[in-house]
């Protein structure tokens, strides 16, 4: 009796054991056919994810020989590929900016692009893209094929401007410049454009932007001639266009004022351009030079 009793016992033991090799031998079969799925995903993923990148730097490497439009295509395709990087943004503002100004059509585009874009002010490279944006609406935008009013293209500089504050550009003479541009643009804001909150101006106000840029026109030496002639043109505007203001609010400052306009207009005449719409820029600036400068100096007072 003992003899069955321990056979049975035995044989439960084998039975037991078997069931357990099948049942661990099933979950393994189980983590190594997840573990395919895995590294298979894994491994598309990768596949895919380079194929976007190498199509992404493809994309944006479109040399400025290409045609305008395809240029224009080419750098909206890797936008809605990459919509988080920044490089291909910058390219398709160059586009925009090669034709010589930045229309309301172009605008829209852009801006239907830019906004629709979660944390791109977050990546590498959106300094230089928001000083980018912002300098092409403060220089070069136009509606209905004419030059946009000042307080229209301050209005929307400013934003990207503003934006450089939080994320300057790389590139220091760019964070430079973009701190000169939001501080006119502050201006407008504060001082000009008519809304409760408009305040009075001040020859401190004055002193501000003239210091300001002072330091800009005297730190220039590394930036490219096109960055510097589209300061020097955004500066010889603000003073035509503010010129009553600033004589009103500094009348002591007359000098510093005629002297950081003519510095503007010699850093403009000094550049070497020859894209268009450098080579456009420059050649509005000086030949409205001598009715811009007679007509700041008649505000100021009539005196050199």
């Amino acid at each position: 009796m003992t003899d069955t009793k321990n056979a049975v016992a035995e044989q439960t033991r084998l039975t037991y054991l078997r069931k357990r090799r099948r049942q661990v031998r099933f979950y393994y079969t189980l983590l190594f056919a997840a573990a395919l799925c895995i590294a298979g995903a894994v491994g598309v993923l990768f596949y895919k994810n380079t194929q976007i990148n190498n199509r992404y730097a493809v994309l944006v490497g479109t040399t400025d020989s290409t045609p305008y439009q395809e240029r224009v295509d080419r750098f909206k395709e890797a936008i809605r590929l990459c919509p988080q990087r920044p490089a291909a943004y910058i390219r398709l503002l160059e586009a925009y900016e090669s034709e010589g100004n930045f229309d309301l059509a172009q605008s829209a585009e852009f801006t239907a692009l830019y906004n629709g874009a979660k944390n791109l002010g977050q990546e590498k490279g959106s300094g230089e893209l928001t000083y980018l944006a912002g300098r092409m609406y403060f220089v070069l935008y136009t509606e209905n094929g004419e030059a946009a009013g000042m307080s229209t293209r301050v209005t929307k500089a400013a934003s990207y401007f503003q934006a450089c504050t939080q994320n300057p550009p790389d590139d220091q003479n760019k964070a430079m410049l973009a701190s000169c541009y939001h501080l006119i643009c502050r201006y407008y804001k504060d001082f000009i454009f008519s809304s409760a909150e408009t305040k009075e101006l001040t020859q401190a106000d004055i002193q501000e932007i003239l210091q300001a840029a002072d330091n800009v026109l005297n730190s220039l030496s590394g930036a490219t001639d096109h960055d510097k002639l589209m300061f020097a043109a955004a500066l010889c505007n603000f003073i035509f266009d503010q010129r009553q203001q600033l004589a009103k609010a500094a009348p002591d400052k007359s000098q510093s004022i005629l002297s950081i306009l003519d510095r503007a207009y010699e850093l403009a005449e000094s550049t070497n351009v020859s894209r268009p719409d450098s080579v456009y820029v420059k050649t509005q600036t000086l030949e409205n030079k001598e009715k811009y400068r007679a007509a700041i100096v008649f505000a100021l007072g009539g005196e050199e």
